[in-house]
């Protein structure tokens, strides 16, 4: 696939876009550095980011998006993951979301028309169950003219924030299906929650105790589940794959000028060929894991599948990431850069991406199967 050099329209969208994340949000994000940022707070900065279209940009405008391309989404979703992996991983869970009532069919509209707007408008947060292990399935059965869950999800993704769940859900049956709950309508307890971070904000339980929704809470029913959300984990996987784009970024950003600085050293570090070579493999990393994620959204664009694509994306950057901080921590010793970059922060919230939906084992077995036809995953 041609790879296309971004239009001055997209780098004028990313340019405003970056202008206010670093006026409005990135002091919002150092003032709660070392805590989660609270909800009202996230919610304030979410309506902000949306004025720019997150998570809108690459829906069509007769739904209320932007019309732009899943590419020009992407440049904006990787500004935002270079100011805060917290406030990235709650967003790409609303692209998610939006992408995913997108594209229900016309008879489950009403849960569009309902949830979209407030989506779109950063006014409210979505959660998914990641996970299709046995023992994350809740149990549902039909009782009159309703669905009864009962039981506990694991893997949630935004549990500690979301307004309303898509459920993984086993009927008696056999048959799986996902249901929309609304926390303030039906309720469900989350618990586990240790809200900061990628890996510990999606390792969260819900619980349903008896909650009972109407036949209209159907999101997906079995015949939709496999297609619709490979598709939706596409988004995901691709996404994740910039979480740890936007981490090297920082890394990157505060060490080079550190390096050209020659402040209490008679020579700038960079004159050093170990640090000149770190340096030089960091910028290699980050540019090979942001083409693989381009490419994931360019297929996006062109209308073809790209689970394959984008989790290579995922795997090379999040390991490319970990790679690129771990020689950010040992430049950071390095005299004259002390203090030159919060390691401790990029070392934490790193760790946790391989944990951002799935994690790279599996998404090596899924590339092998892609290539071999043989499935390793059973």
């Amino acid at each position: 696939m041609q790879m296309q050099l971004p239009s001055d329209e997209q780098h004028l969208v990313v340019n405003s876009f970056r202008t206010f994340l670093l006026s409005e949000v990135a002091p919002i994000v150092r003032v709660f550095r070392d805590r989660p940022i609270p909800r009202g707070n996230l919610r304030e900065i979410t309506q902000g980011i949306a004025e720019f279209g997150l998570p809108g940009a690459s829906l069509a405008k007769e739904l209320g998006g932007m019309g732009l391309s899943a590419v020009t989404e992407a440049m904006l979703f990787e500004e935002l993951c270079s100011v805060s992996v917290e406030i990235a991983a709650c967003v790409m869970v609303n692209l998610a979301a939006v992408a995913a009532l997108a594209e229900l069919p016309e008879a489950r509209g009403s849960l569009r028309e309902r949830y979209l707007p407030d989506l779109l408008a950063g006014r409210s947060f979505a959660g998914f169950c990641t996970s299709e292990a046995e023992t994350d399935t809740v149990a549902a059965s039909w009782d009159l003219d309703s669905f009864v869950i009962e039981g506990e999800q694991g893997a949630v993704t935004n549990a500690h924030l979301c307004d309303f769940l898509i459920a993984r859900v086993r009927m008696a049956s056999g048959a799986c299906c996902y249901l929309l709950v609304d926390r303030a309508e039906h309720g469900y307890e989350a618990r586990g929650v240790e809200p900061s971070g990628v890996g510990r904000a999606s390792g969260a339980r819900v619980s349903f105790h008896g909650v009972r929704l109407t036949a209209s809470q159907l999101f997906w029913d079995e015949a939709d589940c496999s297609g619709a959300r490979a598709r939706l984990l596409e988004k995901v996987h691709a996404g994740s794959g910039l979480l740890a784009v936007g981490l090297m970024r920082v890394a990157q950003e505060v060490l080079i000028p550190a390096a050209q600085e020659s402040t209490g050293i008679d020579k700038p570090p960079a004159t050093q060929p170990l640090v000149a070579a770190r340096i030089a493999e960091m910028a290699t990393r980050l540019e090979a894991a942001r083409l693989l994620c381009v490419r994931a959204y360019s297929m996006m664009d062109a209308g073809f599948r790209c689970q394959m694509q984008a989790s290579m994306a995922q795997w090379f950057a999040t390991e490319m990431a970990m790679e690129a901080c771990r020689a950010a921590a040992l430049l950071h010793e390095w005299p004259g850069m002390v203090g030159a970059l919060d390691v401790e922060r990029l070392l934490r919230e790193v760790i946790a991406l391989p944990a951002a939906g799935c994690g790279n084992d599996f998404h090596k077995l899924l590339i092998a199967r892609e290539l071999t036809g043989i499935n390793a995953l059973a």
